[in-house]
């Protein structure tokens, strides 16, 4: 079983707000975050399936305003 850390209060995580974070995913560290959205959170690794680029431009935003 994968051992859980906790990484900050969910709770001070506004809507549209994400919070970058590392990962070590099968040995490797990896840039990941987590986003609030429709009032949950979600978490992803940070990289583009298709260009290996971030999913944000280094700053933990996620979403643009449309």
């Amino acid at each position: 079983m994968t051992p859980v850390r906790i990484l900050a209060d969910a709770r001070r995580l506004r809507e549209g707000d994400g919070a970058r974070f590392v990962i070590v995913l099968d040995g490797v560290s990896r840039d990941a975050f987590a986003v609030r959205h429709r009032g949950a959170v979600h978490a992803y690794v940070n990289s583009c399936r298709h260009q290996s680029l971030p999913l944000d431009f280094g700053d933990a935003r996620f979403f643009d305003e449309a």
